[in-house]
């Protein structure tokens, strides 16, 4: 899905997921 597309909350949660994740 291009990042264009992806509401920036979504991408915001996305992100916040991904750093839990990672730590």
């Amino acid at each position: 899905m291009p990042v264009d597309q992806i509401p920036i909350g979504t991408f915001s949660r996305i992100t916040r997921l991904s750093q839990k994740a990672l730590r």
